[in-house]
């Protein structure tokens, strides 16, 4: 159930002495971008939470969000299926400090769920501007793994106890079509939306144990065992090291000639194709970022026009 109240903050009786930690999270700040992705906003860290799937990969999320030109962010991104070295990675875009609100949950369509109750209780500017957006990595139909759904419900079950709220008390747990509908956009999906009841379970197990009461050492989430992460003081860092800037903008675009290739929405096989060339097709590329590896390569060259699609380094024939 939802909280009342403006910010509907919980009891602090538990959490004055325990509460659960976070788990490791890389930080890699994007870039302000005011007008085109985010608004300069005093951010209400309420610890409501909303729950978004990619409908793309972690690493080729973060080059798209770092695009001067894509008009879209959010606070954190977690790897899976289609992240393999980084299954259940949680990668910080926008931390809860920072004076923005990135466009990430809206639009506003009259909303379904819980959406209007909330926008009574926050306003629409709340939507973006008082909960903190958590997007999964993955395609409309691809199953989260056991440690993409550990890594969510750890991360919101820390979120909620450090802003004052416990198991009792709960924060707003939304989703996106929430807010937008499910006839504009059905995000989470149904690989997300078909296990709320699951998902919000294991979080409130998570608060249980930092609270001192009885909890599972795991739960069952759309037919998976998630191990909790029980006992624990502290995050030890991310499991691998940063990476740096994936995305590398050419000064100039750079024309190429192309074998018959696909142009597609991200930088994986598995994503929407947006254009096919023929063979000896010409095309501008304005730059490239590393995303699935195919055949010994991770480059994915970004189309000029049409606009963002990306063409496997495989596809290019010949440079000039």
């Amino acid at each position: 159930m939802s909280p009342p109240g403006k910010f509907g903050h919980g009891s602090k009786r538990k959490q004055d002495t325990m509460k659960t930690p976070y788990p490791p999270i890389d930080k890699r700040p994007l870039p302000d971008k005011i007008g085109a992705g985010m608004d300069r906003f005093a951010f209400q860290d309420t610890g409501n939470t909303v729950t978004h799937t990619m409908v793309g990969s972690l690493w080729g999320t973060d080059a798209w969000f770092r695009r001067a030109d894509v008009a879209a962010a959010t606070h954190y991104g977690i790897g899976g299926r289609l992240d393999p070295d980084h299954d259940g990675y949680i990668i910080e875009w926008i931390g809860p400090d920072r004076d923005v609100a990135p466009w990430a949950s809206g639009p506003w369509r009259g909303g379904e769920g819980d959406g209007p109750a909330y926008v009574r209780a926050f306003g629409v500017e709340g939507i973006n501007g008082a909960a903190r957006s958590i997007e999964t990595s993955g395609q409309v139909a691809t199953p989260m793994t056991m440690k993409q759904w550990r890594s969510l419900i750890w991360l919101i079950a820390a979120i909620e106890h450090d802003t004052g709220h416990d198991s009792e008390h709960r924060a707003w747990r939304m989703e996106h079509w929430e807010f937008c509908t499910r006839a504009y956009k059905a995000c989470a999906f149904p690989r997300i939306t078909n296990y709320t009841a699951e998902y919000h379970n294991g979080i409130n197990q998570i608060m249980r144990h930092y609270e001192g009461l009885e909890a599972p050492e795991s739960v069952k989430i759309a037919g998976l065992t998630i191990p909790l992460p029980l006992g624990l003081t502290g995050p030890s860092g991310p499991s691998t090291p940063s990476q740096g800037p994936i995305f590398e903008a050419f000064e100039t675009p750079r024309r190429a000639t192309l074998r018959a290739a696909t142009g597609r929405q991200y930088g994986n096989t598995q994503a929407k194709i947006l254009h096919t060339y023929k063979p000896g097709t010409r095309v501008k590329f304005v730059g490239f970022y590393h995303g699935q590896m195919v055949g010994g390569s991770d480059r994915w060259y970004v189309v000029d026009e049409p606009a963002h699609a990306r063409v496997h380094e495989s596809g290019i024939e010949a440079w000039g």
